[in-house]
């Protein structure tokens, strides 16, 4: 065991992360950041405007291009929708169509089998501390400055 305890939580980290890219996707699935949008456009009512491109991008954190790239790409696989933004002509907004609600629906229930499955292996107790854990580290990350970018 490292002697240093932010040494052992680096070394814990990055094994995580390690492990973490190892898990293989079957070509229909998504990214994450493809999976991201899905999400947060699930959430966004009938009769709501839908969202801006760079609404998403603000909300995950990366660039309007990246976020262009990634909605193009759902859109053509039709789970986007774009529709004319009713107080900005030049802006659009998006909506999931009938296809992405499912997709996103379908990514929520087997993230939460993964849960069910990581609960099961850690125990009802470690996974509680776990999940404390990992709230009050985003809490953190929250906090830290934002590194601007070039």
């Amino acid at each position: 065991m490292p002697e240093d305890t932010a040494d052992f939580l680096t070394q814990a980290l990055f094994e995580f992360r390690k492990q973490g890219g190892r898990r293989h996707h079957s070509p229909d699935e998504l990214g994450r950041v493809e999976s991201s949008v899905l999400l947060l456009l699930s959430d966004v009512g009938d009769e709501d405007p839908g969202l801006r491109i760079v609404d998403l991008a603000r909300e995950l954190e990366v660039t309007a291009s990246t976020l262009t790239q990634t909605t193009t790409s759902l859109f053509k696989l039709g789970y986007l929708e774009r529709q004319p933004d009713p107080l900005d002509r030049r802006a659009i907004r998006l909506h999931l169509t009938e296809a992405g609600k499912q997709k996103a629906l379908a990514f929520r229930e087997e993230f939460r089998n993964y849960c069910r499955r990581i609960v099961a292996y850690l125990g009802e107790e470690d996974t509680r501390t776990l999940a404390f854990l990992l709230n009050k580290m985003s809490g953190f990350l929250e906090a830290e400055p934002k590194p601007a970018r070039d």
